[in-house]
């Protein structure tokens, strides 16, 4: 009951979860369709031949998300993120990313139907899961403008964009800046210069490979 009582409080404070009350997220924890998992180090969290629509949540611990054609590390998910959710109610059932614990991790999963129950259930989840989306489709259309002007900067803020999990929140680079400039196709000087020139705008902060965006992009 203590470790059980403890998720709810930690879920309380995330941006789904936040300012339900406590018996509301522990009959979520409760349902059937509700699992708990933990993985070691190096495991892989998700199969996308077998994998079945969720909403999933790192308890404890760090995942990575890597393409499936060519391995490619595509972002990290730290403990406190959510992941997984663009699979909901899209009537597709493949996932296109393999995900492995970095760490030794727990995970919480929540399955489609209990979010929809969830959603028609709980007044203030519903409005979280709105505000939540329209965060998300405020990032991903400043990703789509970036991206849509083809430069050496803004592919990297494409880059940094995918590689972050919210604003405000530092990550780890997991290439090299030598393996990243060759990635996106251009000299170390550039990098290093671009990444100045960001910083110096207030776009990012950074301390070795550890960067923190700290604002969207403007247009």
């Amino acid at each position: 009951m203590e470790v059980k009582n403890k998720i709810v409080e930690q879920l309380l404070e995330s941006e789904l979860f936040s300012g339900m009350a406590f018996n509301e997220v522990a009959d979520i924890l409760g349902n059937d369709q509700t699992t708990v998992r933990a993985y070691k180090k190096g495991e892989q969290i998700i199969d996308p031949a077998t994998f079945k629509p969720c909403m999933a949540y790192v308890l404890t611990g760090k995942l990575v998300i890597k393409e499936v054609d060519n391995g490619m590390v595509f972002k990290d998910v730290p403990k406190g993120s959510f992941f997984a959710l663009i699979t909901l109610f899209n009537g597709s059932l493949q996932f296109a990313s393999n995900i492995f614990a970095v760490r030794d991790s727990r995970i919480i999963f929540i399955s489609q139907d209990q979010v929809d129950e969830c959603v028609g259930s709980y007044p203030q989840f519903a409005r979280n899961y709105i505000r939540y989306l329209h965060i998300r489709m405020r990032f991903m259309h400043s990703e789509i403008m970036v991206l849509s002007r083809s430069t050496p900067k803004n592919s990297l803020i494409g880059y940094l964009w995918n590689s972050s999990a919210s604003l405000g929140e530092q990550f780890r680079l997991e290439a090299s800046y030598s393996d990243l400039a060759r990635n996106l196709n251009m000299s170390r000087s550039s990098l290093y210069r671009i990444l100045d020139e960001l910083e110096g705008e207030g776009f990012l902060t950074r301390k070795g490979r550890y960067v923190t965006i700290n604002r969207e992009v403007q247009y």
